[in-house]
């Protein structure tokens, strides 16, 4: 059986987690039997780091493939209700089905102030496969596609693209994998395109610790995808008022690979995140053994758990991280892999629940 998946690699596999996440779906289903097929909305020259095992179709093939498709999972892009009409009448039998791997419902406030393509039609789509830390729109999602086939579906993380980062790095005698003794540098790597995402509450956290707790614990702190918003008068206005500014404990940069943060730059990251609780980000800190202070409640158990928006209880999270990590690593490495085994494409569990989606 055909399965085909939507995804999209101009802009590389790194560009965002949603990317890997898509191999590592397509590579999950390879090995319970299937054959995927990922089509992309962008010509196939313009691909950069595609997966090599798995073939690639650009949007105008579809129709060329749709006969032996059982399966059409929108993973990244939606493909649009007029092919999908062209599709189903060559092929009655597939299953077209919405993967909401985004914050959806907040994407769609957004679309209707400043977007003007067309939604997707509800009769156009036959389930919604809902990642687990957006369970909060299931309603929404069974509202406007007028179904209950809305089902959740396991988010999974594989360390396999990260670790060809880190052969990398070895070749010149680094590495990615957290250094106890260190002297501790903060990094904050939220991507800040929207509030689900953004680097203010780590940056007041970080203030908090500064100047509630100890000036003398971290060197400075690194704000990343950020240097965008140094010419906004606001975010600068705001910033001008901090401790962490006037002594010139803080430095906003662009985006960069996080195998260079982790290797090169930064060694305790601060995150926080509104409605977003599973993020690739935590998963590679995690995965090399990094501090990774967080207010993810689907992976309270792991890392230094703050709730919330709370700065003193994030400030307090802090200090484990900056003060008692190193002597705790052999014990936060072991939950550490418990958690990220929990989400893993190889976990059997992972598996019969894909398998039984797929019934």
């Amino acid at each position: 059986m055909n399965i085909l998946l939507t995804a999209n690699y101009k802009n590389g596999l790194f560009s965002n987690g949603l990317q890997q996440n898509i191999v590592f779906l397509a590579e999950l289903l390879k090995g319970i039997g299937f054959t995927p097929i990922i089509a992309i909305n962008h010509k196939i020259e313009e691909c950069i780091d595609p997966p090599s095992d798995i073939l690639i179709i650009e949007e105008n093939e579809l129709l060329e493939y749709c006969e032996d498709i059982s399966f059409i999972l929108n993973a990244s892009w939606l493909i649009n209700n007029d092919t999908i009409k062209s599709i189903k009448e060559k092929n009655k039998n597939f299953k077209n089905i919405h993967i909401v791997y985004g914050n959806g419902l907040l994407a769609d406030i957004e679309r209707c102030s400043w977007q003007d393509h067309l939604a997707i039609s509800p009769e156009m789509v036959d389930e919604v496969w809902i990642s687990p830390h957006y369970k909060f729109s299931y309603n929404y999602y069974k509202t406007y596609y007028n179904t209950e086939r809305v089902f959740e579906l396991p988010y999974i993380w594989s360390s396999k693209y990260i670790d060809m980062h880190e052969k990398i790095w070895n070749k010149i005698n680094k590495t990615c994998y957290y250094r106890p003794g260190e002297d501790k540098n903060i990094g904050i790597l939220e991507p800040n395109l929207n509030i689900t995402k953004h680097c203010l509450p780590s940056i007041m956290i970080a203030e908090e610790f500064y100047t509630k707790v100890s000036k003398e614990d971290f060197n400075k702190i690194t704000v990343y995808c950020a240097a965008k918003f140094t010419d906004k008068k606001y975010f600068k206005s705001l910033m001008w008022n901090l401790d962490v500014t006037k002594e010139n404990k803080i430095e906003f940069k662009g985006r960069i690979k996080v195998s260079k943060i982790f290797a090169d730059m930064s060694n305790v990251i601060i995150s926080n995140q509104l409605l977003n609780a599973l993020n690739y980000t935590y998963f590679e800190a995690l995965h090399f053994n990094f501090p990774l202070v967080h207010n993810s409640e689907l992976i309270k158990e792991s890392g230094y758990y703050y709730p919330n928006y709370d700065t003193k209880l994030g400030a307090e999270a802090l200090n484990l991280a900056l003060n008692y990590h190193d002597q705790n690593l052999d014990k936060y490495k072991e939950q550490a892999q418990k958690t990220i085994y929990k989400h893993s494409p190889n976990n059997p569990i992972v598996i019969e629940k894909y398998k039984k989606l797929l019934s």
